[in-house]
């Protein structure tokens, strides 16, 4: 006959198990954290040529694709990108790279999509970008300063991207940039952009007016319609002021956000969505093995307790 344990040794026993347990759960949770921190990006911009350091530049990321390197590096364009069409399954060749960056660009500005990041140059001209998600990102850069005319190529970056047959999580990158003197005087123009599904609740206004500000001091209103194609532009102006654009008197329908490239604004009026809320469906792993562990010690004990 298989002898009993006794109540003492039954309830050391499962002291020593609850013991093993938590020791297992700790370790795997700097598993999961370890794992975590290796596989996330890094890239580092520098603004900077042989006569130029650039501090006032604001460095936007926006994530197009995902990109799973598990899945043989399956690419899934972000919601906001579907409309494009855009197959980047080949930008690893230099022709085609430079083709489909231009053509992300284009298509952000056009449809006023939001960067999913906005830092600064530091005084050195130097950005940083932490902690990336595996995903196709384009940065672009945009100088805030009124002295000089700068253009800057955007990136187009795999992360990761495959170097020496490994994957690599980090990217030094030297945009190309072209810059002179801006000229004294130059055109500025505005652009209203609709983010109203077309206008299908029909709220969008006939008009809107718009004010030109000159070193924060209004100098001009002006009014854009649909006969306008919803834009205006001021010829001749001194680019040595602090030119600037705000909408009077927005729609209450609406969210209003201006954007300055160089010398052309553009307004987006973002309808109010009431209807659609977001909700969080997620449960980290982390999550889930704190309510496991809670479970059993619940468990454990009140089945020590029942002995007793």
């Amino acid at each position: 006959m298989i002898p009993l344990l006794s109540l003492k040794e039954g309830e050391s026993m499962r002291k020593r198990i609850l013991i093993i347990f938590c020791m297992f759960f700790v370790l795997m949770l700097g598993s999961i954290s370890e794992t975590g921190a290796i596989n996330k990006g890094k890239v580092t911009l520098t603004y900077q040529n042989s006569e130029y350091t650039l501090s006032d530049i604001d460095v936007l990321l926006y994530k197009i694709a995902s990109y799973d390197i598990k899945n043989l590096g399956k690419i899934t364009l972000l919601d906001d990108y579907q409309d494009s069409h855009l197959d980047l399954s080949d930008i690893e060749h230099q022709d085609v790279l430079k083709e489909k960056t231009r053509s992300l660009k284009q298509y952000i500005d056009k449809h006023a999509l939001k960067e999913n990041q906005l830092i600064k140059a530091d005084n050195h001209g130097k950005a940083v970008f932490k902690d990336l998600d595996d995903g196709i990102y384009l940065i672009q850069g945009r100088y805030r300063g009124n002295d000089l005319d700068v253009s800057i190529e955007p990136a187009l970056i795999v992360m990761p991207h495959v170097y020496d047959q490994q994957f690599v999580y980090q990217y030094d990158l030297h945009p190309k940039m072209t810059i002179q003197k801006r000229k004294q005087y130059q055109d500025y123009t505005v652009l209203k952009i609709w983010k109203d599904h077309n206008n299908k609740e029909h709220l969008r206004p006939q008009a809107i007016k718009v004010g030109l500000y000159a070193n924060k001091k209004l100098v001009q209103t002006v009014k854009l319609d649909a006969t306008s194609n919803w834009s205006y532009t001021w010829n001749h102006l001194d680019s040595t002021k602090n030119w600037s654009v705000k909408e009077i008197n927005v729609n209450r329908n609406y969210i209003s956000h201006v954007k300055q490239t160089h010398n052309q604004f553009v307004i987006e009026n973002e309808i109010k969505d009431t209807t659609h809320i977001k909700t969080g469906d997620y449960q980290p792993i982390i999550i889930f093995m704190i309510l496991f562990l809670f479970s059993a010690i619940t468990l454990i004990y009140w089945s020590i307790k029942k002995k007793n």
